[in-house]
Formats: structure tokens, C-alpha cells, sequence
């Protein structure tokens, strides 16, 4: 059974392809919407400096944000504190946060994740959803936007030839996702880097959907055995199995922040 953490970070081979011919990279990285708030620091990030300085590459600073997606807090937390002398944004996150940091930078966007099936759990995107975790991230081709979910028909190496004045042959209200991606791509200065990519080929054995549903009942089936970490996936459970369980106190005041439950896709 695979740890199910909503995204994994690419394998060794592509993070190498991703780091060659470019530098000064500044890291951004979510702290996973499903965890308990804790002081636990998440492997991949180091995971990923560290492949980068065995590379030679410079990262010129990183941060940790919690609930990326949020664009709101995520736009304020990330005003004024990317470096100077940064060429290229790493988000390691699943493809809501990426895209999200994507749409905020003047800088190419890149993510060092794919994402898996996230059935079960939310975040905090108020946006909506535009991540088909498909396990195979394309991000990184189409300049942060997710030909999987905006294109109507979900395609990898260009648009179909339908659009008119820029709207889907499809949904004619919808902005036609490959002229968006098109424009970033040409504002970015990375059209000839788009077609110098070989042919995108899905591969849909990638996300084991039976596989993945069978973590999601299995984590669901121990709400209630008390475990810690509540309702929450049991992968990592050993950075904080040794610290015990306390009850709450009881409050005075209660406040639960509306924006919790009614965003996309809670």
C-alpha cells in the first residue's frame, strides 16, 4: 500500500531533468491541508535541496506555507519575500498549490510533485478545483496551468483548433485553457522550450484508483479507534506517535472560520 500524502515527489531521474540548465531557485512548500498543525518538518523539501545541491544549483531561500492553495493567505505570505536574482519558483505541493503560486509569480513556476487521488480530504482552495491529480504532473510543460482540468477535453500537446476569440468549441463561456497557457508560456519567454518537448503520452495505469480507495476506507475505517492523528491518513505517524494524547479544554467561545467549509473542494 502506497503512503497516501496527496502528492510524492518526483522521482530522482526527473527532478535531475527539472534542475538541468537552469539555477537560483527559490523553494515553496506546502504543509499538507490533512495534518494536524505541529511543529513536524515533511521530508521533501530537504529531499529536494538536496538533489539540487549535489547538482550545483543555488537556492536562493524557501518557505513553508500552510493551506497553499488558499490564494488569499498565500499571496499575502509570499508578498515581497522571494529574493532578488530568483530565475525559477519550485512549489512542492500537490497541483492546486502549485498552480496558485503559479498564477501570483512573474517567474517560471515549476513543481518537484505529482499529485495522487486526494478522495476523502480537503483543503482550504476557494478556488475551484483544478487539479485532476492524475499522478503524471504537466505542470511543468504548460506554465502552471492544468491541461487536465481546464481543457474540456484534457489535452497534453496543444489545442485542438477549435477555439474562437479565445472560448472552448466545448463550453463557449469557458477561456480556452491552451491560449492561456500559450500566453504564460510566451510571457515567460519558454514557447521554444513548449516545442522542444516531446510528444505528452497519458498513462493512466500511473494513479491506482482501486489501490488509492482502498487506503482512503482503510484510514476511514479507524476514526474511531482513537489513533492519533484523528481521521487523518496514517502515513508518518512515527514523527509524533511518542507524543501522547491530550483533551481540549473546554472553551468558552467557539469559532469556526466559515471559508474552512464552503470552499472548493471541501
Amino acid at each position: 500500500m502506497v503512503d497516501y500524502t496527496k502528492y510524492v515527489l518526483k522521482n530522482r531521474d526527473e527532478l535531475e531533468g527539472l534542475l538541468a540548465g537552469k539555477d537560483n531557485f527559490f523553494v515553496v512548500a506546502c504543509n499538507k491541508c490533512f495534518k494536524e498543525f505541529n511543529t513536524t518538518e515533511e521530508p521533501e523539501c530537504d529531499s529536494f535541496a538536496a538533489i539540487a545541491e549535489e547538482q550545483g544549483k543555488h537556492i536562493t531561500g524557501t518557505v513553508k506555507v500552510d493551506f497553499l492553495c488558499n490564494k488569499v493567505q498565500t499571496e499575502k505570505k509570499l508578498a515581497g519575500i522571494v529574493p532578488e536574482g530568483t530565475e525559477n519558483v519550485v512549489v512542492i505541493s500537490c497541483g492546486l498549490g502549485v498552480q496558485t503560486v503559479a498564477d501570483l509569480e512573474s517567474v517560471p513556476v515549476f513543481t518537484a510533485t505529482n499529485s495522487l487521488n486526494y478522495t476523502g480530504h480537503h483543503g482550504m482552495a476557494l478556488t475551484k478545483k483544478t487539479c485532476g491529480a492524475c499522478a503524471q504532473c504537466y505542470l511543468n510543460v504548460t506554465g502552471g496551468i492544468c491541461p487536465i482540468v481546464d481543457c474540456s477535453k484534457s489535452l497534453v500537446n496543444g489545442q485542438c483548433g477549435g477555439a474562437k476569440n479565445g472560448k472552448c468549441e466545448i463550453d463557449p463561456k469557458k477561456d480556452c485553457a491552451w491560449e492561456k497557457i500559450y500566453q504564460r508560456l510566451e510571457k515567460q519567454g519558454r514557447t521554444k522550450e513548449f516545442l522542444d518537448q516531446p510528444i505528452q503520452l497519458r498513462d493512466y495505469s500511473v494513479a491506482n484508483v482501486d489501490e488509492i480507495k482502498a487506503y482512503v476506507a482503510e484510514a476511514r475505517a479507524k476514526r474511531y479507534e482513537g489513533f492519533y492523528g484523528g481521521v487523518h491518513p496514517t502515513e508518518n505517524k512515527e514523527f509524533t506517535e511518542h507524543l501522547a494524547l491530550q483533551k481540549f479544554p473546554e472553551p468558552d467561545t467557539v469559532i469556526i472560520p466559515l471559508a474552512m467549509h464552503i470552499g472548493a473542494p471541501a
